[in-house]
């Protein structure tokens, strides 16, 4: 390219690109700044804020039996993670239960395993579960994993939030956020 082309282009981009950033919002009345879209209403706001704390902040209402947890795993679920939970290589899905390098075991919390099954399961209709489907999941999991005793009560926010998971003492929170804490060999721990 010539010295005066690549000069032109030079300066056709840099027009291009201060007619870009001139800083003026684009505005029509009763528009956005950006001159489309609107405000969220309260319904959609509330629709979207499904965000669970590791110690149970955001659970919402209701409860589950892993009874009916069971009956639902079976219809919605084993499709893609195994009848016995043992999850399909095929389609690239781990294990749900075992010892901690499994799904529900390496959890050091439960509260996120609610909000994860609610936002993204199942995988065909991600989302379409009630509050009380996924808490009947969710306790039908721990119990699988042996996290919780056959039987017990209804899971609901609270039962849920004191659940102590095999894997908890491996993690540690610092200012609201998860830390795995490093193994360290026993001859690295002595000077």
């Amino acid at each position: 390219m010539s010295t005066t082309a690549s000069g032109l282009a030079r300066a056709l981009l840099l027009a291009a690109l201060a007619g870009c950033s001139s800083g003026a919002p684009v505005e029509t009345p009763g528009s956005a700044p950006f001159g489309f879209g609107r405000s969220a209403s309260a319904e959609e706001i509330a629709r979207a804020d499904v965000d669970v704390r590791f110690d149970g902040v955001g659970l919402p209402a209701g409860s589950g039996r892993a009874q009916e947890g069971a009956v639902l795993y079976r219809a919605r679920c084993a499709a893609c993670h195994g009848g016995s939970l043992e999850g399909n290589p095929q389609l690239g899905v781990r294990p749900l239960v075992g010892d901690v390098r499994h799904a529900v075991n390496n959890l050091p919390f439960a509260p996120p395993l609610f909000g994860y099954i609610r936002r993204a399961m199942p995988l065909d209709a991600p989302g379409g579960l009630s509050d009380d489907e996924v808490y009947a999941l969710v306790a039908f999991l721990l119990e699988r994993a042996g996290v919780r005793a056959a039987g017990e009560r209804p899971l609901d926010a609270g039962s849920l939030a004191a659940v102590e998971m095999p894997n908890r003492t491996r993690f540690f929170v610092t200012d609201g956020v998860e830390v795995a804490v490093p193994e360290i060999a026993p001859e690295a721990a002595t000077p």
